[in-house]
């Protein structure tokens, strides 16, 4: 006989998001099992309790719902748009593929890049970052060994970095899934004080910066990282020549 445990916390969220209704909703993608979407709290109650009259029983797992397979990990509302436009959900798979979903219609379409027949095959990490403009809600970027800009919601996209990694070949040149690539932008941010300035960290240590929409990027890796991942870039929200990078 078999006894399923189903209310053991054993679930991991990768990356997190939160988008601006009433009462905002959270997002997250979670290993192995997708990206949910659920609400930050609910009114909903129970029959009559004896000592409080009635008993609120808050957030409930029917409170949250599936959008998307595979291992989930970024996700973004888009926030911002205007009254009357659609309700916009990105969330990501393993190697960068990338979905845009419209939460009112259920309509989804896969963004991430891919290159032309006969052209070099682009690298993403398991945990490949992507973000949302903070200057322009309907436009994206996201790394791979190179950065992309994904615009009209990813309905176009180009490069617009060099391959920003080391390029070891040996470590580069990988068989199996997504989990085994190497040589990739895994941080990526843009200045909330500064369009078009952009950070970029990869998994063998390298930090770059571009501040014109990347037009050229300069390696600013400080020499204290020593070829280490770069889990997190957050510009500084005060001084542009600033960022705060999280090493592993």
């Amino acid at each position: 006989t078999w006894q399923f445990l189903n209310t053991v916390a054993v679930g991991q969220f990768y990356n997190i998001g939160v988008d601006r209704s009433e009462p905002y909703r959270v997002a997250g993608g979670l290993q192995d099992n997708g990206t949910w979407i659920g609400p930050s709290r609910t009114r909903r109650q129970t029959g009559p309790d004896t000592f409080m009259g009635t008993s609120n029983v808050g957030i409930t797992n029917h409170d949250w719902y599936f959008y998307t397979g595979g291992d989930g990990f970024h996700v973004a509302f888009e926030l911002g748009h205007p009254q009357g436009e659609h309700d916009y959900f990105y969330s990501e798979s393993q190697g960068g593929y990338l979905n845009r979903t419209n939460l009112e219609t259920g309509e989804r379409r896969g963004l991430r890049p891919s290159p032309k027949e006969g052209q070099e095959h682009f690298r993403f990490n398991w945990n490949a970052p992507f973000l949302i403009s903070p200057h322009d809600h309907t436009t994206l970027y996201l790394g791979g060994n190179y950065v992309f800009k994904l615009t009209d919601r990813g309905e176009r996209w180009a490069k617009v970095s060099p391959d920003l990694s080391t390029r070891v070949v040996e470590k580069i040149t990988t068989v199996g899934s997504e989990a085994e690539t190497h040589g990739t932008v895994v941080s990526l941010a843009e200045s909330e004080l500064e369009q078009g300035m952009l950070w970029a960290g990869t998994d063998d240590g390298r930090i770059h910066l571009t501040a014109d929409d990347g037009g050229s990027w300069r390696d600013v890796t400080p020499d204290a990282v020593a070829g280490r991942y770069i889990s997190k870039i957050e510009p500084s929200r005060f001084d542009l020549a600033t960022a705060y990078a999280a090493i592993d």
